[in-house]
């Protein structure tokens, strides 16, 4: 049985195909091989090609995409799943990205790879990613401009959902606790394959520390009071507060599950 694979993902090691030649020899193929309904391999190219090279048919599992782009989503969600990737590997596969689709901006991507967006425009700007106990001074000053630049239009956005939550007098605790919650989520990475994870747990001590002491100001909590108390005051609906929450509380989106209310 053989198949056209979707190949996305990093070529592994000749160590590691070993390893599952010899596993396949003695166990078979034990983690189905996911196809889509035209016969395309979206994970498992490299079970199915031991498989075949040892004589040996192999399980599958069918799922239906609606296009290529579906494909390729799947293709590489179902490996990222299952692979733990360097940060090397990470930055060839935003840069393959980049250059298989030059139009498609750095969210779209990040959301693909299950990393951050600043990540994937630093790749796009042909600059490194850095990790802290491996930089020159030099590096370590790009870095510190880099992560500024990162966070400036991240952290207005997340800046402007506090601002709205609390002028509509949502407990100040609650937005706290999200706050609390998305600092640890972006300390702990975007994803598996995200290793650059100092890095971020900069920013996070960056962006979320300032947006903790915008809340605990005495003269914007007046403001939303103030604010809260006037004529033409209209309550948020719960549902909106759940889900602005949980924008702050989860910048993975969604990868991580967000505080109790």
């Amino acid at each position: 049985m053989t198949a056209l694979g979707l190949q996305f993902m990093p070529v592994q090691t000749p160590e590691a195909i070993a390893t599952l030649r010899e596993d396949i020899r003695e166990h078979g193929v034990q983690v189905p091989v996911v196809i889509d309904q035209h016969g395309r391999i979206l994970d498992g190219n490299n079970r199915a090609a031991i498989a075949v090279e040892l004589g040996i048919d192999y399980p599958t599992e069918t799922v239906h995409v609606a296009d290529d782009d579906e494909a390729e989503d799947r293709a590489i969600a179902l490996n990222l799943k299952r692979r733990t990737i360097s940060q090397a590997q990470m930055r060839k596969l935003i840069q393959d990205q980049i250059d298989r689709h030059p139009d498609m901006s750095d969210r779209a991507i990040a959301k693909r790879l299950g990393c951050t967006h600043p990540t994937v425009a630093t790749v796009r700007r042909g600059g490194k990613i850095y990790h802290p106990d491996q930089m020159t001074r030099e590096e370590a000053e790009k870095v510190t401009q880099e992560l500024q630049a990162a966070v400036a239009e991240w952290e207005e956005h997340m800046a402007a959902i506090v601002y709205f939550l609390a002028s509509n007098a949502v407990d100040l605790m609650r937005i706290m606790r999200a706050l609390q919650h998305g600092e640890l989520t972006l300390s702990q990475g975007f994803g598996r394959g995200d290793e650059d994870r100092d890095f971020w747990a900069m920013a996070a001590r960056i962006t979320f520390g300032r947006l903790r002491t915008m809340v605990l100001d005495e003269g914007f909590q007046a403001e939303m009071q103030e604010q809260a108390e006037g004529p033409c005051f209209l309550p948020l609906p719960e549902d909106n507060v759940a889900d602005l929450l949980g924008v702050l509380s989860d910048p993975s989106g969604g990868r991580h599950g967000p505080p109790a209310g």
